[in-house]
């Protein structure tokens, strides 16, 4: 959709399972919110594996991801997910989440979070439009019988 504004906000530095920002973006309620995946381990990532040979990366980075590595295993960052609802007079119409991704992790100031809550924001508003548009459309038919 043309013309939607971007969500107003940012996540902390230091996020937290369950820190929300809520956002009026034209005219609608809005509301962002960062969740622990559960499903999702650091050995599903090939990235963070052990064998360096497995990641393709040279000696320096893959010290960097060992250690990155290791912070998880400290709980220093989490694999979460990005949640967005859009609300109008107070009834959610649509949700969109996006999983797997990469919260606090070192050297990281969670803008990326925003950006990712920004994208899924265009897919709410066509959910939510078509939602609008069945409803419509549904109460149309009650009023004819």
């Amino acid at each position: 959709m043309m013309g939607v504004k971007k969500i107003n906000g940012q996540f902390n530095n230091f996020v937290c399972a369950g820190d929300t920002i809520r956002d009026n973006v034209n005219g609608w309620g809005v509301r962002v919110s960062v969740l622990h995946d559960s499903d999702y381990h650091i050995d599903d990532d090939d990235m963070h594996s052990e064998n360096q040979a497995l990641t393709g990366l040279n000696e320096e980075a893959h010290k960097s991801l060992m250690a990155a590595r290791t912070s998880w295993f400290r709980n220093d960052w989490f694999y979460g997910g990005v949640s967005v609802s859009i609300y109008r007079e107070g009834v959610e119409l649509a949700e969109q989440s996006i999983w797997g991704v990469e919260v606090n992790y070192p050297n990281s100031n969670n803008e990326y979070l925003m950006e990712l809550a920004n994208e899924l924001l265009e897919e709410c508003f066509t959910e939510a439009h078509h939602k609008i548009e069945k409803l419509s459309a549904f109460a149309t038919q009650q009023e004819i019988q």
